[in-house]
């Protein structure tokens, strides 16, 4: 759908393990079932042999026209590790450096990067209408936000944002950290892998009476996902051990292997909180395996309006806490508000 939005060409990657004439199939399946979306070649992954690349790739060109323009072998050392929420992040050493620099080698010689280049190219140019600028303003309220091991999903575009409505951003670690920064005014706990790090959370005694205290002042606190689970009650792992979490939301959350929740979402506040006012709508996204009770209507954050119109996420106090993903750069009065909200709170 971005494609065709965009009209952009469209490089196939395609798991060759295994295949050839199939590989073809799945190549013309694409071509005849997206009219609209122009494919300009493919790239075949994890091929067995020279001999496999070269039947694979003439099955491709014969069925679809198409030119392979590149391939990676079926090589074990080229794996990233991966884990239940998908790759392991860069900062737990998730790619060493020995396989991003092996990885390049095998596509400087293996990939036919001036026609890419051309391809790429080819785009026609985007013509949107520019958001209106944001005055940037004099950092004048510390957000305190959680970046370590167990905390790291955040989308850049709302860190910066949020700098430019006068935010001064101070990472901390829930996990190794005894305190808050001083003069924390707000506090922003993003995705992650909590229940990676229970233990550790739950260890950190001085941490969680530091965040308590912070919400029993009335302090902001904005929570997404892996945030919402360290401010709930308690956390029980894959394991089934349970461990008591920061206690700022009356929620506890467990993770299961059954189903993952995934998808895009649209929210109405149905409370005003730090981030919003009542009524408002935003969309965002939701991708965890852990489940938590709903929450009843009294401390309910949103009413999710695509979705089975349920309830979602706490607002208690002056925290919300959710478990849907928002990138603030879509809705700029949100970061607005969530900065005048610290420094409501710090005065």
């Amino acid at each position: 759908a971005l494609a065709r939005t965009l009209a952009c060409p469209v490089i196939l990657v395609v798991d060759a393990a295994a295949l050839s004439g199939t590989a073809a199939a799945l190549v013309l399946g694409c071509q005849q079932m997206q009219p609209g979306v122009q494919l300009a070649g493919v790239v075949l992954n994890r091929v067995g042999s020279q001999t496999h690349l070269e039947a694979t790739a003439e099955a491709i060109r014969r069925a679809t026209g198409l030119p392979v323009l590149g391939s990676l072998p079926n090589d074990p050392l080229l794996a990233v590790p991966e884990r239940h929420l998908g790759l392991v992040p860069a900062g737990e050493g998730g790619m060493r450096a020995v396989t991003l620099a092996r990885l390049a080698d095998m596509v400087s010689r293996r990939f036919d990067l001036e026609v890419l280049r051309r391809i790429a190219n080819s785009a026609p140019p985007i013509r949107i209408e520019a958001a209106p600028a944001i005055p940037m303003e004099q950092a004048s309220v510390r957000i305190a936000v959680a970046q370590d091991r167990a905390f790291g999903f955040y989308y850049q575009d709302t860190i910066d944002l949020l700098r430019e409505c006068g935010a001064d951003i101070v990472p901390f670690s829930p996990l190794d950290d005894e305190t808050l920064p001083g003069e924390t005014a707000g506090v922003y706990l993003g995705g992650g892998f909590p229940e990676l790090y229970a233990k550790e959370i739950a260890a950190n005694h001085r941490m969680r009476a530091a965040i308590c205290g912070h919400a029993r002042q009335q302090r902001p606190i904005y929570a997404e996902c892996g945030g919402l689970m360290a401010l709930g009650e308690t956390l029980t792992t894959f394991d089934g051990e349970t461990l008591p979490m920061f206690g700022v939301v009356p929620v506890a959350s467990r993770m299961q292997r059954e189903a993952l929740t995934i998808g895009y979402r649209e929210i109405a506040a149905l409370h005003a909180s730090p981030l919003m006012d009542p009524g408002t709508r935003v969309r965002g996204h939701e991708f965890h395996w852990s489940v938590a009770d709903p929450p009843p209507m009294e401390v309910a954050a949103y009413r999710v309006l695509d979705d089975g119109d349920r309830f979602e996420g706490f607002c208690v106090g002056s925290t919300l806490a959710s478990y849907v993903h928002l990138n603030l750069a879509g809705a700029p009065q949100l970061a607005h508000h969530f900065v005048a909200s610290c420094a409501r709170a710090r005065s």
